[in-house]
């Protein structure tokens, strides 16, 4: 079943009813696209000394076309992507995209008990900043979560990353935790945050 998310758009700031950015499920022969995508913005989000070889190394092994092709076949995974609506088509650029772990194994940060998914990714490409793709997405997949019955949502984001820990406090996002996250051989810490859906 496909999840389309017409609610969770974005809008021209000269034309607020108008949307730009549409969400909606990623789809089985996308793999190759996601892997792209994932493999341009993936880096961004890394610390400056975080060796290039240890981002390299991460991609491959979880971020590949191979890995991308596994979570799109896998119903504990929900892959949604954010396109513009003028390029809607199965040629449309991907603008950014989640990664929603359903089932996750790694456990929540605090004692929650169940019906917690796992943001596990989640990445938008730095042309499309500013154009409320990010937040239509991340609104879409929240959305989906809820739907599914998830009480909470809960991620984690490299303590050097300001940006996106801003822009995931804006969207309520709390603080809960901390924990040490591998990337190739390197290690860095990130900040666990959940939200209450």
């Amino acid at each position: 079943m496909e999840f389309r998310a017409a609610p969770a758009t974005a809008t021209s700031p000269t034309s607020p009813t108008t949307p730009t950015v549409a969400v909606r499920s990623a789809r089985v022969g996308e793999a190759a696209a996601l892997a792209g995508l994932a493999a341009a913005t993936f880096p961004d989000a890394c610390p400056p000394e975080m060796p290039p070889a240890d981002i390299e190394d991460f991609i491959a092994e979880h971020l590949s076309v191979r890995a991308f092709a596994g979570y799109l076949a896998d119903p504990r995974f929900l892959v949604l992507v954010a396109e513009p609506v003028d390029a809607a088509g199965p040629d449309a650029p991907l603008l950014g995209y989640t990664l929603l772990d359903l089932s996750p194994v790694e456990e929540p940060p605090t004692d929650w008990g169940t019906a917690n998914a796992y943001l596990s990714k989640m990445y938008v490409r730095d042309t499309a900043r500013g154009t409320g793709a990010a937040s239509a997405l991340m609104r879409a997949t929240l959305d989906a979560a809820r739907r599914r019955g998830h009480r909470r949502v809960w991620l984690g984001v490299n303590q050097a990353n300001t940006r996106a820990g801003a822009f995931y406090g804006k969207l309520g996002f709390e603080v809960v935790g901390e924990r040490t996250f591998a990337v190739g051989g390197a290690t860095g810490t990130d900040h666990l945050r959940a939200v209450e859906l």
